[in-house]
């Protein structure tokens, strides 16, 4: 008589041999999509002894397609990562295999796990699950007017209210209500896969490199925020791209940036490059609230059965030099727009980042 087949359950928050105790799921084939927590456990027959078990494994160890392990923001936001897979370990002194847990970043149909225990007079027993991965389609990204690459507004001068010794450098305006007036403006649409289509989010992450240059009574100086001022232990900050402000930038369809700089110098000039991301969290279990801000402040997700993973990013860069007149504001040095964006690149690339940009920073000026 052949040894009794092995089970394969979703794994729970009770972990290992609690685990066996659930429904059997094997030979079946689950729908999920992208950023969905996937774990499962495979269980022996308790009628099986483990004197009579000479291996036990998974097959494949590492699943089909793209997957990671998870994906990591500090509490800070000072940091992000991408947790990597872990294979699954298994033994034959225990009656369970647990195939860790991790996120798919990409769709795919068919993808199979197969679960197999060998008995010492040489048979093999198996049971399989398979998945079918779902994510966003008709993905499109484009301007405020639907033009792809997304127009940018012109870099501008403008008087500062309170005091008109100083003066606005500017990407477009942040204070306009006409969306074709923004610095950047990005739309995303996409058909979300069905089981989430209500609940899930699009969410923005922008990573930036930017530097402005002063010209006043001390000379000109290159100017930049604590960020990206590099350090004996970490020469790299001084190019690498950092987190603009929080994470997510904004939760959203929709984004917008006008990065600007105010100042009484009597010269400014101003470099600003930077990557935005469009993410997609699932939003699992229902109820929950991807990371998002309200008020200002960053918001941690209450999903934990779900992470954002990224669908693409666009770069854009804009720069602009400017002269204090004082008579009554400032004027461009150059009248030409020296502002591009990239089309919109899908990808499964991270924004990943080693430190953060935002105005409670210091700011370090050098002759220059």
């Amino acid at each position: 008589m052949p040894p009794p087949s092995p089970k394969i359950v979703i794994s729970s928050n009770q972990g290992g041999a609690a685990d066996c105790n659930g429904a059997d799921i094997s030979g079946t084939t689950r729908t999920v999509v992208v950023g969905q927590k996937i774990e499962f456990t495979a269980c022996i027959p308790p009628g099986v002894s483990s004197s009579d078990v000479s291996s036990t494994f998974w097959s494949p160890t590492t699943p089909q397609g793209t997957a990671v392990g998870g994906y990591t923001v500090s509490s800070s936001q000072s940091t992000a990562s991408v947790v990597p897979l872990t294979s699954p370990s298994c033994s034959v002194n225990q009656n369970y295999c647990v195939f860790p847990a991790f996120y798919w970043v990409d769709a795919g149909s068919g993808r199979q796990f197969t679960f197999r225990y060998n008995i010492n007079n040489g048979g093999t027993v198996t049971a399989t699950i398979s998945f079918n991965v779902e994510a966003p389609t008709s993905l499109s990204v484009t301007g405020s007017a639907g033009e792809s690459p997304a127009s940018l507004a012109a870099m501008r001068v403008s008087p500062y209210p309170q005091d008109p010794s100083f003066f606005t450098l500017s990407l477009g305006d942040s204070g306009s209500i006409m969306s074709s007036d923004k610095g950047l403006y990005l739309i995303a649409s996409a058909t979300k896969p069905s089981a989430v289509s209500s609940s899930s989010k699009f969410l923005w992450v922008q990573l930036l490199q930017a530097a402005y240059y002063r010209l006043n009574s001390t000379g000109r100086k290159k100017c930049v925020l604590s960020a990206f001022v590099p350090t004996q232990t970490d020469p790299g900050k001084a190019t690498r791209a950092a987190l603009d402000t929080h994470f997510p930038y904004v939760m959203s369809d929709i984004v917008e940036d006008s990065p600007s700089i105010t100042t009484a110098d009597a010269e400014l000039a101003q470099a600003f490059s930077a990557t935005m991301y469009l993410m997609f969290d699932p939003a699992l279990p229902a109820g929950c609230v991807p990371a998002h801000v309200e008020s200002g402040l960053a918001i941690p997700s209450s999903c934990t059965m779900s992470i954002p993973v990224p669908l693409g990013y666009v770069t854009y860069k804009a720069d602009g030099d400017a002269v204090n007149t004082r008579n009554p504001s400032a004027k461009l040095l150059c009248p030409t727009t020296r502002s591009s964006a990239a089309p919109f690149i899908p990808s499964t690339i991270w924004p990943v980042w080693q430190d953060r940009a935002d105005a409670s920073q210091t700011i370090t000026c050098n002759p220059y």
